[in-house]
């Protein structure tokens, strides 16, 4: 009667809708705007979908797009910082170490005892965050939106090794970030259970604008005003440009908030063509009126921002890290530039500036290959392969 009980309970298990989603999303960038693309996507599918809430990360957007969808929420205060066994912050012993990550392991066990979940998904931009729940006795989907710079302990190593597979699935933004998933989890070892599935873009606005009504040449980029950024970078080159061309046509604009903002701001008060105009909610108006896009950033697994300039048909520069130029081919769509070069990129701005036909043919290449693999259907349709 006990084997049936737990054949029928496995059985039901496996069968429903049941979702745990927990989600690392922040108040702005690539990682919120996918969350919020997901929980529409699981509505559409029919899941029945129980959102893991950190009671200190109250957002009243969310809030409401969770009541909207009819969802339920649990919510929690857990802050899992992340951990190393081989690198102790000073003051903590192995032993308090073990206690902790032990009354971990007891949270996500309490967590699942509230519901009969047949899978759990994770959105984080945080490596190793949550990597200890791959010992959890339940399917596991864990969405990375950044990749991994250091190498993992020997712990997590060897729980990755033995325990990724079909009903633990690791997916990833780029075939980079898989890379270095590779590179710093699993000692160099390919695995299929690690997925690429890219991002996608749709235009929240109508984007039926006209663009560039002032006549100056525009140059945006799109993005939180922090250090991997690279908005320094970005005001650099924008002087430089500003101080050797005559006409004073050309316009730079970087639309995000963050805490470099005002910073970047009283950098760049005596250069009015240079424009930090923080957060905006319609970023087409921005796009449509652009004549450039620059993504000079230090690191970047994927960039919405930049499928958002391919889908209006701009010609694109972007720095040679991360997954960049698995969107931008270089000398295709735009221009892949050197990230400690600031001569590289301003000699790349000029060029499209200078010769107008080809930042157009660029533009529409960009366009083929947004349609081609980063559109909301094709996103949609690997992400039921793999839920």
């Amino acid at each position: 009667m006990v084997v049936y009980y737990l054949v029928a309970l496995h059985f039901k298990k496996q069968k429903s809708k049941k979702i745990l989603l927990v989600a690392d999303y922040g108040k702005i960038g690539g990682t919120r705007t996918y969350f919020i693309s997901l929980l529409h996507y699981l509505k559409k599918q029919q899941y029945e979908v129980t959102v893991l809430m950190n009671n200190q990360a109250e957002d009243a957007e969310i809030d409401n797009l969770i009541i909207a969808l009819d969802f339920t929420t649990i919510s929690v205060h857990f802050d899992f910082w992340c951990i190393n066994f081989e690198n102790l912050p000073s003051g903590l012993t192995r032993k308090q170490l073990v206690s902790y990550q032990l009354k971990e392991m007891v949270f996500w066990f309490s967590i699942l005892n509230k519901k009969l979940f047949s899978s759990i998904v994770f959105s984080t931009a945080y490596p190793e965050q949550y990597l200890y729940i791959f010992l959890l006795p339940v399917k596991l989907c864990y969405i990375l939106h950044t990749q991994p710079l250091v190498k993992a302990d020997k712990f997590k190593r060897w729980i990755l090794l033995h325990k990724l597979g079909r009903q633990k699935q690791i997916i990833t933004v780029s075939e980079a970030s898989k890379a270095a998933i590779e590179n710093y989890w699993l000692n160099k070892k390919r695995n299929p259970c690690i997925k690429v599935i890219y991002n996608f873009y749709e235009p929240k606005f109508d984007n039926n604008i006209a663009s560039n009504l002032s006549g100056h040449n525009k140059v945006l980029t799109i993005g939180s005003c922090v250090e991997y950024k690279n908005p320094s970078f970005f005001i650099q080159c924008a002087k430089q440009i500003i101080d050797t061309e005559k006409k004073n046509s050309i316009e730079f604009f970087w639309a995000g908030s963050g805490p470099l903002l005002e910073e970047c701001r009283n950098c760049t008060k005596d250069y009015p063509q240079i424009k930090f105009v923080g957060n905006v909610e319609n970023v087409e108006k921005l796009y449509a009126a652009s004549t450039i896009y620059f993504q000079p950033s230090i690191e970047e697994s994927h960039g919405i921002a930049v499928l958002g300039a391919m889908f209006h048909s701009l010609p694109c520069i972007v720095s040679d890290k991360g997954g960049l130029s698995e969107s931008v081919i270089n000398n295709v769509n735009g221009y892949v530039v050197d990230v400690n070069s600031i001569g590289d990129s301003v000699r790349k701005i000029n060029y499209l500036i200078q010769n107008n036909q080809r930042a157009k043919e660029f533009g529409l290449e960009g366009k083929k290959i947004y349609s081609q693999k980063f559109t909301e259907e094709i996103w949609t349709r690997q992400m039921k392969a793999v839920l």
